[in-house]
């Protein structure tokens, strides 16, 4: 069966942003918790003094290493989800929903996190406004929410049985 070109762009962007997010996040939040000299080592080529100096701090680090595991486990889903979804199979369609509602959902509460969380890092450890425990290695919400628009449409809704979200007319 030929795959439709909505779910071709969305299983190639997934599986590609998959690739390269899931390992650097996972190895990131690995790295801060587990082998924090030799990320703070790494970190000192590549962020600023500041930042550097704020993963001095425990709980600053704690908190990005979490944060960097949650956005890896996440952006594994989407490269499973997107391997599947290519393959035609319903199990694909089923984890790229369950994709975007755990993206929209992390989209959400890292925008609550940035104005509590990370705003008071920011403001103990004098780090820019851009500055935060981890960087964001999520496409964001834009590109799970054109995902589920294209997931839903009827056509490509049958073709991965999902018979419940087809009405019948």
């Amino acid at each position: 069966m030929r795959i439709p070109t909505s779910i071709k762009v969305i299983g190639i962007i997934g599986l590609v942003w998959g690739l390269v997010a899931a390992p650097f996040a996972i190895l990131s939040g690995l790295a801060m918790l587990v082998l924090p000299e030799a990320f703070i080592s790494l970190a000192s080529q590549m962020f600023s003094p500041q930042y550097v100096q704020a993963l001095e701090n425990d709980n600053f680090r704690h908190t990005g290493g979490l944060v960097m595991l949650v956005q890896g486990g996440i952006a594994l889903l989407l490269l499973i989800s997107s391997v599947q979804l290519l393959r035609l199979k319903p199990v694909g369609w089923r984890l790229m929903m369950i994709y975007v509602i755990a993206a929209i959902g992390w989209g959400v509460a890292d925008r609550v996190l940035d104005a509590t969380v990370y705003k008071g890092y920011r403001h103990s450890l004098s780090l820019s406004g851009s500055e935060r425990p981890a960087p964001r290695a999520l496409p964001g919400i834009l590109f799970p929410t054109i995902a589920a628009y294209f997931l839903t449409r009827p056509k490509i809704a049958e073709l991965y049985r999902q018979d419940w979200l087809i009405r019948e007319d």
